[in-house]
Formats: structure tokens, C-alpha cells, sequence
């Protein structure tokens, strides 16, 4: 059996797009018509350079998505010349139940491959750019598990996001390892460059099966066994459709 790469003592998941449904994927689940170009519309505004002082205020958790939400409207409206359809679109995203939508669990062919690197004396942990969901603060901010996972860190409860190099050095001296002691997983390329900066292993997810192939590689493990047992694991969650 092959013996892990010991050079590395943690690994760092993003969530969404990573481990759950991306925000266009989990938008489209939201059981309205048209849910695939309404989730285009929305996102193409929220990562507009006219909307980003919102978007940073809201991922950093100084703003809810409540608070954030005419802003987005406003420009929206701008846009499209649309004010009666924008409340509509946004219930997509704002609906408190996104998180217990198709998409927001954990695809379950993650499941054995966290612990199996768990068993192998690693450290797995989430870093993630969420949001909450009203002015309260108080609501569910991630669908996940916290019992895969040694710590779950969130943008809007640290006040900082990706791909700010702090965030990733405030998770490192957490976890207190060194970069080149940690591999960052993610679905945004400019995360994965700021993750770079500091001198962490990255991989750049682009679908599961291969990520898991591309951490096997960086890790010097198989995963095989892990891999049999989460297709298993995905046969009977579609079963139970």
C-alpha cells in the first residue's frame, strides 16, 4: 500500500462548486421556469465591477444577502429594464431552503475519500466565500456536515475572503501548518491563484472524478478503495430518487 505524502498535513476544500453544487447549479434547482437564464442574469450582475463593493461587503459578512438584495435590484432593474420580474428571479437565491435543495448536500462520492484521508492523519477543512441570509446573522450559511471535517471556515464569519491571501494565512496558523504543507481545492481560478501566492499545493476542480485523480497524484496515495466505495454510496443515494 502505498504511503502518504508526509510533506503535506492538510487539505483545504472549497464548498461550492467543490463539494456541493456550484450557485448557478443550486439557483437552476429552485423549481421556477426559465431557472437556467435567470441564474445567468443574476450572476452576471453579481460578479459585474459595478456590483463588487456589494458582493465583497456581503461575502465579508458586513452586509446580509436582505440588506444586499436593492442594490442588486437596482442595477438588475438598470439592465434589463425589468422591475417586476427581479423579485421573482431572486427568490432563487434569497429562499432560505437553498440549502436542502438538489445540489447543496455534499455529492456523496466525497463521503469515503474525506475520511479516508481523515484515517490518513490529515487535516480536512472547508474554507469557503458564503453569506448570510438576513439582518439577524443567525440563519444556516452551508448545507455541510460539520462531522467530515475538522473545521469549517466561512468568508462572512471571519470577515475576509477569497482570494485575499489573508484568509488563507488565517487558516493555515489555524490549523498551524506551513504553506507548502497544505493543498487548496477550488473551482475559481483567481482562489486558486491567491492560494498560490502563498506557496500552496493547489488543484483546480473541474469535476470530481478528476480532483480526487489530480489529490491522489499530489498525495502519492491511492484512493481506490475510497473511489469504489463512493460510486456505492452514490448508486443507492439515486435509488432513494
Amino acid at each position: 500500500m502505498a504511503t502518504i505524502d508526509r510533506k503535506y498535513k492538510a487539505v483545504i476544500f472549497d464548498m461550492g462548486g467543490v463539494l456541493i453544487a456550484g450557485p448557478a447549479a443550486l439557483f437552476k434547482t429552485g423549481g421556477q421556469d426559465g431557472g437556467e437564464d435567470k441564474a445567468k442574469k443574476i450572476l452576471k450582475l453579481v460578479f459585474s465591477p459595478e456590483f463588487e463593493q456589494h458582493f465583497a461587503a456581503l461575502e465579508c459578512g458586513e452586509k446580509s444577502l436582505e440588506e444586499t438584495i436593492p442594490h442588486l435590484a437596482k442595477i438588475y432593474n438598470k439592465e434589463h429594464n425589468d422591475t417586476d420580474n427581479f423579485q421573482n428571479i431572486m427568490d432563487g437565491f434569497k429562499d432560505r431552503a437553498l440549502w436542502e435543495r438538489e445540489g447543496a448536500q455534499m455529492n456523496p462520492l466525497w463521503i469515503p475519500v474525506l475520511q479516508k484521508l481523515k484515517d490518513d492523519g490529515l487535516t480536512v477543512v472547508v474554507l469557503t466565500n458564503n453569506f448570510y441570509h438576513d439582518k439577524t446573522k443567525t440563519g444556516k450559511t452551508t448545507s455541510l456536515d460539520e462531522k467530515h471535517f475538522h473545521a469549517i471556515f466561512e468568508s462572512c464569519k471571519l470577515g475576509m475572503r477569497k482570494p485575499d491571501c489573508k484568509i488563507y494565512q488565517h487558516v493555515l496558523d489555524e490549523l498551524k501548518v506551513k504553506p507548502e504543507e497544505a493543498i487548496f481545492i477550488d473551482d475559481f481560478e483567481q482562489n486558486i491563484e491567491g492560494a498560490n501566492k502563498l506557496g500552496i499545493t493547489t488543484i483546480h476542480c473541474k469535476n470530481v472524478e478528476d480532483t480526487i485523480k489530480n489529490l491522489e497524484d499530489v498525495l502519492k496515495i491511492s484512493l481506490k478503495e475510497a473511489k469504489i466505495e463512493a460510486k456505492l454510496i452514490e448508486e443507492v443515494e439515486k435509488m432513494k430518487v
